[in-house]
């Protein structure tokens, strides 16, 4: 069963109880907490003794009471959510979008797709160029509209306040022309935008003018806060949307006397490469909400004004088959070992390291030539690993290895086993830890061309090497062997490998050729090891985005973790795909449904605004399973299971209870002996009614 103690990471759940439990606030300011770690404990303890529950979401500076009485196990989402403006769920969309006239209609019915998929809130740009046309001309033709739009669609707005002009570039250093622009658009939306966003992503380089800087950021939100609040009493402002958990340049705003500049915190942190919990969303909130207290602002609502995942992985990786990427490797090790049959992957993935492995089993399966399974080592593991039991070691997709590993692959190979290098530069460089605790990089690839007998080649070393190359094909003889793309993408194809002083019975073979201009260059390959080496090393060096998430599994599992952490309102990245396209946006072209839209409609009648959360332990290393209570009194549990597949035993007192998937289809499984068992994976299973359950996994997670 879950089990669990108070952490120091608790003083973050003391921040909260102050919050959802009155601690007092100043005028655009924080509220000051009423006690760390100890009193996050002691909070627990009579919490769960008094039977009080902490609301999660909704305490920005407008909220008032909250509560959707009256809603039911099945009701319609678009009935939970009773106040738009207290409501949690959001959603990015571009004026652009908003400004097409060509496709009004269509978005029209996207704006009502998202209301019933419980929508309630969206972020659109106003930027300055939109605005101010010709310096002096000003033409809010496209923002009227566009406003009118989301009004009609019954959506709340946040206004994001941005950009540059030819005549005022850039806006910090012509501060009197950007508040101009600020003080007009604030006056003309007063009453109907009561929330201004202040620039977007300000410590992204394509975002700020110049390089992002952040004293002049912090200089133009304390002028940019100040005539917001002179021009419209009751706005409120967001800030300092960083792109990513930025927690440095968030700081350095503090230091700079910025704190009292914002009302609400945004950031946008960007998973969409890896799964919510690796890297671990959670531990990066609880970081940014300590930051927040150790400057007396915890008592701030913190948004996501940018989360969300690709909805189609990239055509190198494909999380059902695996694609090129996939295939490669499973042809180079059906190369090296033709007559295996039965193969048992190890994969080097220790959460001690940056470097660790994310990779679910069902794609790391799509790597074995024949029968088989996945078995995972730590770095104590993998001086005790046996090729005889684990024939091939699949390397961390990280170009790097972490120091202390050296000696053991060097055994693990010379003793037959073979290396997968799956991502870039074959063991480029080595992860140190300082004596900090600091993580570093050391390049240490010459060392391993010469034990592993291969040379790389990239622009950098020779002049003659292209950045990269996109013409990509099958080496000759592996023709047919597995799908390439007609065109690489850009930027993926730009490390190259040769063979190096290989000895008698060494074997070098080309299993991906690249070509641009006049060069061409092996972009993957096998060596097959028959001297003092009897393993071998099969070898990827383009580069891939390992999107291996699906859009509707990463959504609600990351809005569950949010919500866990205190997060007030989320804002998915796109609502509307451009025709064509099939990126992070929930619906695609001309309004059509995808999953991901089906997931965040159920997820919003799973927990409508108003739920609070059930405190005590939801995590236990793969196994998650957050619970809440909705504004009828039902008490909802979500369990999932990721990146590793688990099979559980649950357990509950009380009748029988109704079990849907993240989609809300129904889960027929059947109760044995008082429980029920469940195979568990990347995709949430919600389960309504019972006060609480008991989680056993059978099988070592």
């Amino acid at each position: 069963m879950l089990t669990g103690r108070c952490s120091k990471r608790d003083g973050v759940l003391a921040e909260n109880l102050n919050r959802h439990f009155g601690a007092p606030r100043r005028p655009h300011g924080p509220g000051r907490p009423i006690g760390g770690p100890g009193t996050a404990c002691l909070a627990i303890i009579m919490l769960a003794l008094l039977g009080i529950a902490s609301t999660v979401h909704g305490n920005g500076p407008d909220d008032g009471a909250k509560g959707n009485a009256g809603v039911d196990m099945h009701s319609d989402p678009a009935e939970a959510v009773a106040d738009p403006a207290t409501s949690a769920y959001g959603v990015t969309v571009p004026l652009r979008a908003l400004g097409d006239d060509g496709a009004e209609g269509e978005f029209d019915r996207s704006l009502d797709r998202a209301g019933r998929a419980g929508l309630q809130w969206v972020r659109t740009d106003l930027a300055w160029p939109h605005v101010e046309t010709e310096q002096g001309r000003w033409n809010f033709d496209a923002t009227d509209r566009a406003i009118e739009r989301l009004e009609d669609g019954g959506m709340r707005i946040v206004g994001v306040l941005g950009g540059t002009v030819d005549w005022a570039e850039p806006a910090p250093e012509d501060m009197d022309a950007w508040l101009k622009y600020v003080r007009r658009v604030v006056r003309r939306y007063s009453g109907r935008i009561r929330y201004w966003q202040v620039w977007d992503e300000p410590n992204a380089p394509a975002a700020w003018p110049g390089e992002p800087d952040v004293a002049a950021y912090a200089r133009l939100l304390k002028a940019t806060a100040a005539a917001i609040r002179e021009t419209d009493a009751e706005a409120r402002i967001v800030a300092p949307a960083v792109a990513g958990l930025d927690l440095t340049f968030i700081e350095a705003i503090y230091e700079a006397d910025g704190g009292n500049s914002f009302d609400v915190l945004a950031a946008g942190p960007r998973w969409s490469a890896g799964m919510p919990e690796s890297p671990d969303l959670a531990a990066a909130l609880d970081d940014l909400r300590e930051l927040m207290l150790r400057h007396d602002d915890g008592g701030k609502p913190i948004w996501l004004t940018h989360l969300g995942w690709e909805s189609a992985a990239p055509v190198l990786f494909d999380p059902d088959d695996g694609g090129a990427w996939a295939r490669t490797i499973r042809t180079g090790l059906n190369h090296l070992e033709p007559r295996r049959q039965e193969w048992t992957l190890a994969v080097l993935d220790d959460p001690t390291y940056p470097g660790a492995m994310a990779l679910p089993d069902r794609v790391l399966r799509q790597l074995l030539p024949g029968n088989g399974g996945i078995e995972r080592v730590d770095l104590n593991e993998l001086g005790r690993l046996s090729p005889r039991q684990h024939p091939a070691l699949l390397l961390p997709l990280d170009e790097a290895t972490p120091a202390g590993a050296g000696d053991a692959l060097l055994r693990y190979v010379r003793d037959g086993g073979i290396l997968i290098s799956g991502y870039g530069a074959p063991l480029m460089d080595q992860w140190v830890e300082d004596a900090d605790g600091q993580w570093r990089r050391r390049n240490v690839i010459e060392d391993w061309e010469r034990e592993l007998r291969f040379q790389l080649r990239a622009h950098w070393m020779a002049g003659d090497v292209p950045r990269h190359a996109t013409r990509v094909t099958a080496a000759r003889g592996f023709d047919g062997a597995f799908p390439v793309p007609p065109r690489f993408p850009e930027g993926t194809a730009g490390r190259f490998i040769m063979p190096g002083e290989l000895r008698g019975g060494d074997r070098f073979t080309p299993l991906l050729v690249a070509r641009e201009g006049g060069f061409e260059g092996t972009v993957a390959a096998t060596i097959k090891y028959g001297s003092d080496l009897r393993g071998g090393l099969v070898a990827w060096t383009p580069w891939i985005e390992h999107r291996y998430v699906r859009q509707d599994h990463a959504l609600p599992r990351a809005y569950l973790i949010a919500f866990q952490k205190g997060i007030d309102r989320i804002f998915w990245a796109d609502l509307h795909e451009p025709a064509g396209q099939d990126g992070k946006a929930l619906l695609h072209g001309r309004g059509r449904d995808k999953p991901a839209i089906e997931a965040h409609e159920h997820l919003t009648r799973m927990r409508p605004d108003g739920s609070v959360v059930r405190l005590g332990p939801w995590r236990r290393g793969d196994l998650f399973s957050p619970a809440w209570e909705r504004p009828d009194g039902t008490v909802v549990h979500a369990l999932w299971s990721a990146p590793r597949e688990m099979k559980v035993r649950i357990g509950w007192d009380g009748p029988s209870v109704r079990i849907t998937d993240h989609r809300g289809r129904n889960v027929d499984v059947q109760p044995e002996r008082g429980a029920i068992e469940m195979q568990l994976g990347p995709g949430v299973v919600y389960i309504e009614g019972p006060e609480t359950l008991s989680i056993t996994p059978e099988d070592n997670p």
